[in-house]
């Protein structure tokens, strides 16, 4: 433990978590204000994620990775495919938890902390890895 705790790895989770909350505030305000509008929540889902995403990769290039490489467009197409990903199990997830009875609010929770896991992994072994 006290080896992680020293590493750029422990590092790179906590600005990890920093640009999560800000991510996350900005997706559900979104999300938030689309359901307000009347938008179906599939498709609120979608906006707050883009939104999110779209200040996603500023944050997480710059302060949490910390990448220099100017190679940014496949950067930016695996990036978007984390993305994708993670926005598929997140929008079935918010159709269908509600469906099942989850209050939409536990719903989108749950898919926040979904998607969370599946971006860190993605963006960590995938798009900002180390050479």
């Amino acid at each position: 433990m006290k080896k992680l705790l020293h590493t750029n790895h422990f590092a790179e989770m906590l600005r990890f978590g920093f640009v999560g909350v800000v991510n996350t505030l900005v997706d559900i305000g979104v999300f938030s204000l689309a359901i307000f509008l009347g938008i179906p929540r599939v498709f609120s889902q979608v906006a707050g994620y883009l939104a999110g995403t779209i200040n996603s990769f500023f944050w997480n290039k710059h302060f949490t990775f910390r990448d220099k490489d100017h190679t940014d467009i496949l950067k930016v197409m695996l990036f978007v495919g984390v993305n994708l990903v993670s926005l598929g199990a997140s929008s079935w997830g918010i159709f269908l938890l509600p469906l099942m009875g989850m209050p939409l609010w536990l719903a989108k929770g749950c898919v926040t902390i979904l998607s969370l896991a599946i971006n860190f992994f993605g963006y960590r072994w995938l798009v900002f890895r180390k050479k």
